[in-house]
């Protein structure tokens, strides 16, 4: 029997990871981070009058969603994801890496209204520098909030049952966050995983090969990257993805591995926002994730999803697609509240995954458990997907 987990952020809460709430709440209002010569923003910086501009450009922003969701009478939270995903969308259509048309005329409310935008009066190339700027922050915000000590993680718990009663030959696990938790939980259990990156002296080095090599260990996918994953440069100017120890720092990666001279960006490689996760999902590293991730679920017989709200369009395509595959038997969905569940959940979850009742189609597949992950027992996913 091949089994997939599918995790998403709920998951951490009982590890005190912060929710997008809290860290949209920081990156909006926050006293505690500032800039650094480096370029990045670091908490326990002092707060200047430059970040005051980045945040009321987001703030900006944020009202800018809040407004066209009140027009379509949705309930919609604006959270950071979605502000990314405007700036980055402005950045792209400005430097014409994906020009967008229909962009011109925010483009032109903001050069009129910039003195409100921004708090002053700023030219092209100060205003084009703050929005670089503003996508720095956030990602530096959300990086370094769940970049946390991880004290617990036994709400896996079930997880290692899963693994330890050989219940399936094959188990993949796919995680869309960000932090650490997982990886804590299994070291601490002694679970043997493969997650891309071979250990060479201190530095973990990204080779994918290693999925095929160790085919019949548990596979770890974090489609979203991780707080530990960085660019790095050699000496002899080639570039590397590397997975750096929790005390590593990035700027001085020389210390740790004379063979290396810097990070790229001093800052680790995460994806944000919301849909401009599709075009990423279609080149690069985040290519490869996601192309692994679909040839893991055509393999894929059950699949036990967690802590995710199915906000995210290109996972949500994979899901609908498994489900319509011969060798697709369950989906099991382990969430705490499905009346909130319903509220955040894209189209394809109220269509194919888990139409609203009455329907004339209900999905023979779906079965769900409404608690948190760590208060399923084994026993209850085990009657759910009937094995």
């Amino acid at each position: 029997m091949k089994l997939s987990f599918l995790f998403g952020a709920g998951v951490s809460i009982k590890s005190g990871i912060p929710g997008i709430g809290d860290i949209t709440e920081e990156i909006l209002n926050g006293n505690d981070f500032g800039e650094h010569t480096d370029g990045n923003f670091y908490q326990g910086f002092s707060k200047n009058v430059y970040l005051e501009r980045i945040q009321t450009w987001c703030i900006w922003i944020k009202q800018l969603i809040d407004d066209f969701y009140c027009k379509k009478e949705d309930n919609h939270i604006t959270n950071y994801e979605d502000i990314f995903y405007i700036i980055d969308q402005i950045k792209n259509s400005e430097s014409y890496e994906f020009e967008n048309p229909a962009l011109f005329p925010l483009l032109l409310k903001i050069e009129s209204e910039k003195k409100k935008i921004f708090g002053c009066d700023l030219n092209n190339e100060q205003i084009s520098k703050l929005i670089d700027a503003s996508l720095s922050y956030i990602h530096c915000v959300v990086w370094q909030k769940i970049n946390k000590r991880i004290v617990y993680s036994d709400q896996f718990s079930t997880l290692k049952r899963v693994i330890d009663e050989g219940i399936a030959n094959s188990i993949n696990i796919c995680s869309l966050n960000h932090d650490l938790v997982i990886e804590d939980f299994l070291r601490k259990n002694n679970l043997e995983f493969t997650d891309g990156f071979k250990l060479d002296g201190k530095l973990g080095f990204w080779d994918e090969s290693i999925f095929i090599s160790e085919s019949e260990t548990t596979h770890l996918l974090k489609l979203h990257g991780s707080i530990d994953w960085f660019l790095v440069q050699d000496k002899e100017s080639r570039e590397h993805l590397c997975k750096l120890p929790a005390d590593a720092e990035p700027n001085c990666i020389y210390r740790i591995d004379p063979r290396m001279e810097y990070s790229t960006l001093n800052r680790p490689l995460i994806l944000i926002g919301t849909f401009n996760k599709i075009l990423n999902y279609s080149y690069g590293l985040w290519e490869f994730l996601f192309q692994k991730f679909k040839e893991q679920l055509i393999e894929t017989e059950y699949l036990i999803v967690s802590g995710y709200s199915f906000g995210d369009k290109g996972i949500n395509i994979r899901i609908v697609d498994w489900l319509r595959l011969p060798i697709s038997k369950k989906i099991l969905i382990i969430h705490p509240s499905f009346e909130s569940l319903s509220q955040k959940a894209r189209g394809a979850y109220h269509i194919s995954i888990n139409p609203e009742q009455p329907s004339p189609w209900k999905n023979p597949k779906l079965a769900t458990i409404e608690k948190k992950f760590e208060d399923v027992s084994l026993a209850e996913i085990k009657e759910k997907l009937e094995i």
